[in-house]
């Protein structure tokens, strides 16, 4: 009798591959809410009224609003996404735009992943070249390499595909409740100093400058 095939815990599998936390790119305003409530996929935070500072691109929300995801009958603005590698090709347009001062990254505990229904993807989930996985144990076909890759481009080239896969998405139901979130990085001290009344010694506060864009 052929002995069963051995799988890696989906936890093991992310750390294996240099992954501690599961991250969200949001602008400061949105703290309150998210510290009060939990963090909310875009059609629960309009259905309950919140108020939301926007940094995402209105075309791409847009298209976000009209894809079904296979299987489930949800849209993906269903669901809350987040990042494997938050140093990607958003982070870099919503510096841009904002400042990284103005921004922070929410880093969510690993264990999430076990919430009931999440989907994950290995690519941009708005992208053409994004695969929808159902079972957590498929996160072994993923190509870690490149989702964890610093850069998306060579040479002054620009390889789409390496720049979709950073973005690989982690897609969680309507809501991922404030005890996953484990802690807030942003760009200065100076701007620790603007969130820490906010956040009141709750969540630990880190400053990474490496991982905004300027």
């Amino acid at each position: 009798m052929d002995s069963p095939i051995l799988r890696k815990a989906p936890i093991q599998i992310l750390k294996e591959n240099g992954i501690d936390y599961l991250y969200r790119i949001t602008h400061k305003k949105n703290l309150k809410s998210i510290l009060r409530f939990g963090l909310l996929s875009r059609n629960l935070c309009i259905e309950k009224g919140l108020a939301v500072e926007e940094i995402g691109d209105t075309e791409i929300k847009e298209r976000r609003g009209m894809t079904m995801l296979p299987y489930s009958g949800l849209r993906l603005n269903d669901y809350v996404p987040l990042y494997f590698n938050p140093r990607n090709a958003m982070m870099y347009k919503v510096c841009k735009r904002f400042n990284a001062s103005n921004l922070v990254v929410l880093a969510y505990d690993l264990m999430m992943i076990l919430i009931s229904g999440t989907i994950f993807t290995d690519a941009n989930a708005a992208s053409e070249v994004a695969n929808f996985y159902y079972r957590k144990s498929e996160l072994e076909k993923f190509d870690w390499k490149i989702i964890q890759s610093k850069d998306w481009s060579l040479g002054g080239i620009t390889f789409r595909e390496i720049k979709q896969k950073m973005m690989a998405e982690v897609l969680v139901k309507e809501r991922i409740p404030r005890k996953y979130l484990k802690k807030l990085i942003c760009n200065s001290l100076e701007s620790v100093e603007d969130i820490k009344s906010l956040v009141k010694g709750k969540v630990e506060i880190e400053v990474s400058e490496g991982m905004f864009f300027y």
